[in-house]
């Protein structure tokens, strides 16, 4: 999927591809908190291998991403449409969100007000989240 994730980001770049966030979903739904940090955290370090920004970053909001999901795992049905088509794009916000505030935060030592609130907002990616979450689950029960 990480390679997927760099295919479409070459081949699309204004459009943020959330193949890696659902697959770290996808695993903490099926593993559990643990595994879902462990698959976050790996997801993280390879992005931050062939990203910018600060390091620890992404290892850090996909390995809580993955906890949290690994969490939800008791109370949400991994298979049901409406847990792939509601959670992934929270989850997308979630981790939007987080990402700008440690960039702000970090990188540009700015203050992070409530209008992070609605940068993180992205409603054509949130969409795009909710379509494809469905597909790359399938696809993952599939083949894994």
């Amino acid at each position: 999927m990480f390679l997927a994730q760099n295919a479409v980001d070459a081949v699309f770049p204004r459009v943020s591809s959330p193949l890696l966030l659902i697959t770290v979903l996808f695993y903490a739904l099926s593993g559990g908190a643990f595994f879902g940090f462990l698959a976050g955290g790996w997801a993280g370090f390879l992005l931050e291998l062939f990203g910018l920004g600060p390091l620890g970053g992404q290892m850090i909001l996909l390995g809580a991403a993955g906890t949290l999901g690994g969490l939800l795992s008791r109370k949400l049905f991994r298979d049901s449409l409406w847990t792939q088509t509601l959670v992934a794009p929270v989850f997308f916000y979630l981790v939007t969100l987080s990402n700008l505030w440690l960039m702000r935060a970090t990188v540009r030592n700015e203050p992070a007000g409530f209008s992070l609130l609605g940068e993180a907002f992205l409603p054509f990616e949130l969409l795009v989240t909710a379509i494809m979450a469905p597909l790359i689950f399938r696809f993952l029960k599939l083949f894994s």
